[in-house]
């Protein structure tokens, strides 16, 4: 008989006949035969060598690709066989922990219909803002949820209050607290990025200082104050650069009379301060930088 009653397709014959080249079944065939992908290691290997013609390295790569690009690469069979790439990857890749948040930057229609997934993300968003009781959570910002993934969520629930409401429902949440202009959310994060940066130290949160009240006469408050390295952080927003009467905050002559008078108060008082401006990526590493020039 034929060569092609002897394998099950045109591709299989190449294989076995010239075992010495390495096929790529997305570049020989248009169509795949039939059940191939049925097979996980062809799957598998499929997405192996996509990942390397696409530089993919870590989970959150991923979330770069769209449909067409592996479409067009011979992967529509993730589509015919999986509701979302992101399902693809967690049954080609079982040995990896995927999050969909850093891996897709799109989630599945319907997502956020499963609670579940809504109860995840928010225990995501918790651990991220170092979150110890209810109240902090009025610290996080809109924007702050966003970059944690949250765009499509804020699109079923408008604020993360109506998130928190939708995951706990049992618990009461004060709608106001959440409302607040004053959330110094900003603040709150270089708070919690100074304690990664001094762990084991006390870090304190609006530190009232004594000898600094009393030596200018009026309260005197650090923003992010650590005693045992007598260093403060202060984050000093917009306001502070520029008049924006929308903040409502002053003006900016105020401001900066009174950023004077307590980075002198500090210096008198063997205090480093540091200044973190409001264009501060959030990042740990421009705070140590900060922290370097200073």
């Amino acid at each position: 008989g034929s060569i092609l009653q002897q394998y099950p397709s045109l591709f299989a014959a190449l294989q076995s006949i010239y075992p010495e080249h390495t096929w790529d079944i997305n570049v020989i065939r248009t169509c795949s035969p039939k059940y191939h992908w049925d097979n996980l290691e062809n799957q598998r290997k499929f997405m192996d060598d996509f990942r390397a013609k696409h530089n993919i390295s870590q989970p959150c790569d991923w979330s770069k690709i769209t449909s067409t690009d592996l479409t067009k690469a011979g992967g529509s069979f993730v589509f015919r066989m999986y509701p979302s790439l992101f399902a693809a990857l967690e049954a080609i890749y079982p040995e990896h922990q995927w999050d969909i948040n850093s891996t897709r930057s799109q989630v599945y229609q319907n997502y956020w219909n499963d609670i579940d997934n809504v109860k995840q993300f928010v225990g995501q968003l918790r651990e991220i803002h170092g979150i110890q009781q209810d109240e902090d959570w009025s610290r996080v910002s809109y924007r702050q949820l966003q970059q944690a993934g949250g765009h499509s969520l804020l699109n079923k629930y408008t604020s993360l209050y109506q998130v928190l409401q939708a995951a706990y429902p049992d618990k009461k949440w004060d709608k106001k607290k959440f409302q607040s202009r004053n959330k110094r959310s900003a603040q709150r994060w270089m708070f919690l990025q100074v304690q990664k940066l001094y762990p084991g130290c006390e870090v304190v949160e609006e530190y009232l200082h004594e000898e600094l009240s009393r030596l200018s006469g009026r309260a005197i408050e650090l923003d992010v104050f650590v005693p045992r390295e007598n260093i403060a952080f202060e984050y000093q927003g917009q306001h502070h650069y520029q008049d924006s009467p929308a903040l409502g905050s002053g003006s900016i002559e105020l401001h900066q009379e009174r950023d004077e008078e307590k980075a002198l108060l500090c210096k008198s008082s063997g205090i480093k301060l540091i200044t973190v401006p409001y264009w501060w990526d959030n990042t740990l590493e421009s705070l140590q930088k900060l922290l370097i020039q200073e």
